[in-house]
């Protein structure tokens, strides 16, 4: 076509300063990102929410047997952002504050045995010794009945996010993919770091540096017994 096109996926930093006015289309994860573009004064030509691609991809397979059946009461989301040196291009102060998460969601199982816990592993197809890591990190926090779901790339994800009552999610946008598919979702922000991903609607998250559990605890239960009767504003804008 002549044109520049830019995609997506997910929530990214800006690009350069540079490199605006010379892309002509856009391709966003939500509309929220078009205005961001315009008030920081850049020339964005079009701008086209498109959601996230991978959702897109995959959103077929959630009209399939057995997504009728709620199989976990909690299911935490993998952000790949544990494992050293890169710790996910995080910095390392922010990624290991996720572990206080791993922590809680430990210690309400030893004290709620009959929630149904799992944790969602991203594909680990192309780096089997990152999961490896990952896997014995987790298995220091979880010594509860917590499930690790394997992942193989082919919308595993999706199809168990459909299959729970309430994600938890730590610098991940699959937190608002949950949320379009009308799952209850809650961000957790241990680092006080400004940039993790979170919802800017107080109902679905945490930002709290002291790590407190009794507040974690208490915004589980409370979203565990909350009805979501429509797709929250925050996840159609982004």
């Amino acid at each position: 076509t002549g044109k520049l096109f830019v995609i997506q996926n997910g929530e990214r930093i800006c690009h350069p300063t540079w490199s605006f006015g010379m892309v002509d289309v856009y391709l966003t994860f939500g509309e929220a990102y078009g205005r961001m573009m315009t008030s920081l004064g850049y020339f964005a030509p079009d701008v086209f929410p498109v959601g996230s691609l991978a959702l897109n991809s995959h959103f077929q397979r959630l009209s399939g047997e057995g997504l009728r059946e709620q199989a976990y009461d909690i299911l935490y989301i993998d952000n790949g952002s544990n494992i050293p040196p890169h710790y996910g291009g995080l910095a390392e102060d922010v990624a290991r504050s996720e572990e206080f998460i791993f922590s809680h969601l430990n210690r309400l199982k030893s004290e709620f045995k009959n929630l149904r816990m799992a944790y969602q592993l991203r594909c680990y197809k192309e780096s089997p010794d990152q999961k490896q890591d990952l896997l014995r990190l987790l298995a220091k926090y979880f010594m509860e009945d917590i499930e690790i779901l394997d992942n193989d790339g082919k919308g595993e994800s999706y199809v168990n996010v459909m299959r729970a009552n309430l994600i938890i999610t730590f610098q991940s946008t699959m937190g608002f993919e949950a949320m379009a598919l009308g799952r209850k979702v809650l961000f957790v922000n241990y680092s006080g770091f400004p940039s993790e991903t979170m919802s800017s609607d107080g109902r679905f998250q945490i930002e709290d540096t002291l790590h407190n559990y009794d507040l974690f605890r208490d915004k589980v239960s409370e979203l565990l017994n909350t009805k979501l009767d429509h797709v929250p504003d925050i996840a159609r804008e982004r």
